[in-house]
């Protein structure tokens, strides 16, 4: 049965977090680099990239620019980043980014990412 054995945070709590967010050099705050897609918010580029769908897209909304909040936390505890990490339960709700770089029915492949996310990059 494949999952999603997300790369990017610890699902318990974000402030947990061991691995690096990504960010978009159009000032938005995201789980992870790959979910720096190009062409989001331009027609012709969501329609053919199909990766991007609905979930990622909600991650780009203009109230969660940075320009447009006080603190990080607005918006990691955003309904709309609620809604993109909840989605990780069930790999067929997850988000098609997530399912295509996180999923997986390899329970050594999953061993080895629970390890890695847990592993400190400043060390």
């Amino acid at each position: 049965m494949k999952k999603i054995i997300p790369k990017c945070s610890d699902l318990a709590d974000y402030k947990q977090r061991h691995n690096s967010m990504g960010h978009r050099a159009e000032g938005y705050i995201l789980p992870c680099c790959w979910c720096d897609r190009v062409g989001i918010g331009e027609k012709k580029h969501e329609d053919s990239d199909p990766i991007i769908d609905d979930l990622l897209k909600s991650l780009y909304r203009p109230h969660l620019h940075l320009d447009n909040v006080e603190t990080i936390d607005e918006i990691l505890l955003s309904d709309e980043w609620s809604n993109f990490i909840n989605s990780w339960k069930d790999y067929e709700t997850a988000p098609k980014l997530c399912q295509y770089f996180c999923g997986t029915d390899d329970e050594e492949k999953e061993k080895s990412w629970k390890i890695d996310s847990k592993r400190s990059y400043r060390e």
